[in-house]
């Protein structure tokens, strides 16, 4: 009788790989294509305050397994004490903006260094348990590539190599790729980057004075260099483009006169935030229905840019000049 073929068990979308010099790292297990969902992880340590002593109180309520997870994220084990969890907290954590209000440690995603050209997008899993974190790819991942995430605030992935790396200790050195190229990539690099920031600097002092048509100027001029890195920062591309889509609809109600391709850039952000799921998706449509209602104020560009009434006030009294 033929014996049955063992079928082969489909590969983990990821694994833990040890090296030499920055202890176990995350590299992919597959070949995996943009958008796709590498996995999802709870938080092994979670708390939304943290001072030392709740951070330390948060990890005594953990059991025995927990806290040992919590423990090997060092890169030389060590046995607990007050001082080695704290530092790992403080080295190890995945902030508020990724985790829903709080901080947390998690068992696989806090190995995940940073780059300044990400392969993957952290997202928080709305519904479900708290800190839970979604692993997206945002640029096609080889087998064995390493997975990496940009953890720079703001605009700050748009500062110059020495500054950008600054934000985490002076003693951090970035060893991705963008920050080990060659010096002719690297000096064009660093001006595409400086073209970027000082554009969106410039979108948000239109965008204050309340002159729409140069703030989607220039916001647009930001997506064409965004664009001109191709898929390095793939993250920021996505979320330009829909403030492109804002400001192109406030610059049009604005300055009705001028020609302005709003549907161009609605089905440019529409096409871009698919890719990167749920999260940005929701954004999408969240712009769309503030279109239909009428309720441009509440655009995330003008929360994200307005640092006075202005703007707001001038929406307004456009909204009741087009009623």
């Amino acid at each position: 009788m033929p014996q049955k073929k063992k079928r082969n068990k489909p590969a983990l979308p990821y694994r833990l790989q040890t090296t030499p010099d920055k202890g176990k790292v995350v590299v992919a297990g597959r070949n995996t294509k943009q958008g796709s969902v590498i996995f999802e992880e709870d938080p092994i340590l979670y708390t939304t305050d943290i001072s030392d002593d709740d951070i330390l109180s948060e990890f005594k309520k953990l059991d025995l397994k927990q806290q040992e997870k919590v423990l090997s994220l060092a890169t030389v084990p060590e046995e607990a004490s007050s001082k080695k969890v704290l530092s790992l907290f403080q080295r190890r954590n995945i902030n508020n903006s990724k985790c829903k209000g709080g901080q947390a440690l998690y068992f696989v995603l806090s190995r995940v260094k940073h780059s300044c050209g990400p392969n993957i997008v952290l997202s928080p899993v709305s519904g479900k348990a708290v800190g839970k974190i979604e692993i997206r790819a945002c640029k096609d991942i080889k087998k064995g590539e390493e997975l990496r995430a940009d953890y720079l605030p703001g605009i700050k992935l748009f500062e110059p190599k020495d500054e950008r790396t600054q934000v985490f200790g002076e003693k951090f050195v970035c060893d991705c790729p963008v920050c080990l190229m060659e010096s002719t990539d690297s000096e064009s690099n660093e001006t595409t980057r400086q073209k970027i920031k000082e554009h969106y600097r410039n979108t948000s002092i239109y965008m204050t004075l309340g002159d729409f048509l140069q703030a989607f100027q220039h916001c647009k001029a930001m997506l064409v260099e965004l664009e001109n890195l191709g898929d390095e920062v793939f993250q920021k591309r996505v979320s330009v483009s829909l403030e492109c889509w804002q400001l192109a609809v406030l610059a049009q109600l604005q300055r009705p006169e001028v020609e302005i391709e709003v549907e161009t850039f609605r089905e440019k952000a529409r096409q871009l935030s698919c890719v990167l799921g749920k999260s940005l998706v929701s954004k999408w449509e969240r712009t769309d229905e503030n279109i239909k209602d009428g309720t441009y104020a509440e655009f995330d560009t003008v929360k994200l840019r307005s640092s006075g009434p202005w703007a707001v006030q001038i929406i307004q009294n456009l909204r009741q000049n087009k009623d």
